[in-house]
């Protein structure tokens, strides 16, 4: 990204899954700072999202 000062990393997550007998699918992208997190860090940054916005709303 163009006059950014941070080197960003960008992960595009998609998930499927079977639910009360549907295909369901998920598709999430983040954008970090970190260099180095292991994907395990990274999955649950994911599905917290939603607490993690609530949290910055709030803030």
């Amino acid at each position: 990204m163009e006059g950014c000062p941070y080197k960003l990393r960008v992960v595009r997550y998609h998930e499927q899954w079977e639910e009360n007998g549907k295909e369901t699918e998920r598709f999430m992208w983040l954008v970090t700072t970190l260099e180095a997190a292991d994907y395990r860090v990274l999955w649950e940054m994911m599905h917290r999202g939603g607490t993690l916005r609530r949290m910055v709303s709030i803030n």
